[in-house]
């Protein structure tokens, strides 16, 4: 066997140095390409957790919030025998309330609560129209629910109970109370302004028949409470015809108490219209039977509007 010579070694020593070399780069390279594809990895699925952490976050804001704006809204076509009036013969279609402007609340806007807690915002059986702010705090908002209940909290068109069966005026709404929800029945949502003053047609406290009557601040047990006449006063009536005043009185209520007492006689303001006909407020006898549309009071942040 011949022996390399030294110049056969030193190119057989160069040979070998940069195979060795071009392992070693390619190792490098093979292990930056695997920690790069690790670090892409690892920022895919930081972003993807961060993104989804985000997400999640926002859907539980939103499904947090106890009121969403509307997205249709209630109708019906009258079957009235009536010629006059807001509901008359020939298939007149009435729609109640109205969607509203983004980020605005104003008197008529529907919205869907879900008062039950059962993550749903039902747009037949949770329906509301925004009424006002609170008269003591405008971070309030005073919603009143579409049709009659009783204390169940659901639709029930033939409850009618007096406003007071001990026929005064002058101690609240005692026996209209019990057709309201119950916090058992809703719980999401609670009354911020309770006990709450009562006031007459006029706005005092005090009531003046057979003597002078102070008229109290009401404390309701209930998940929802009467409206006022005040509040009334500054809505649109085409809301309270749903559900009210039927086509032969039989069906509806054909009026719904409102918890401002008339000052001078032993009798409370209702909301009246008698056959679908039209609506008017009168002062009623506290003893008769009328129905009762519940409130609720909802803190803006927890209204998706």
């Amino acid at each position: 066997m011949k022996k390399l010579n030294n110049k056969g070694f030193a190119i057989s020593t160069v040979i070998y140095a940069v195979l060795i070399i071009a392992v070693l780069i390619m190792g490098m390279l093979l292990s930056t390409m695997v920690f790069s594809k690790k670090t892409t990895d690892d920022l895919v699925y930081s972003v993807e957790k961060d993104l989804n952490s985000h997400i999640e976050e926002q859907d539980i804001k939103i499904s947090s919030k106890i009121c969403k704006r509307a997205t249709t809204l209630h109708s019906e076509t009258c079957t009235n025998s009536s010629t006059t009036g807001y509901c008359t013969a020939g298939g007149t279609s009435i729609t109640y309330g109205q969607l509203g402007n983004t980020g605005v609340l104003t008197s008529g806007d529907a919205f869907d609560c879900d008062v039950n807690g059962d993550g749903n915002y039902d747009p037949e059986t949770e329906r509301f129209y925004y009424i006002t702010d609170l008269e003591s705090d405008s971070n309030i908002a005073v919603l009143v629910f579409y049709t009659t209940t009783s204390s169940d909290g659901k639709r029930s068109v033939g409850v009618r109970p007096p406003y007071n069966s001990s026929s005064i005026n002058y101690d609240g709404p005692v026996t209209a109370s019990s057709a309201l929800p119950t916090t058992t029945a809703w719980p999401k949502v609670t009354l911020y302004n309770n006990p709450a003053q009562i006031y007459n047609i006029d706005g005092g406290t005090t009531i003046q028949y057979s003597g002078t009557h102070t008229l109290p601040k009401y404390t309701y047990t209930t998940a929802a409470r009467l409206l006022t006449y005040s509040e009334y006063s500054k809505t649109p009536s085409n809301i309270f015809w749903e559900d009210f005043g039927g086509s032969s009185g039989q069906y509806f209520p054909t009026c719904l108490w409102l918890n401002t007492p008339y000052s001078t006689t032993p009798q409370v303001y209702a909301i009246y219209a008698p056959y679908k006909l039209n609506i008017s407020i009168y002062p009623s006898g506290p003893t008769n039977s009328c129905g009762v549309k519940p409130v609720i009071e909802v803190k803006k942040t927890d209204i998706d509007y």
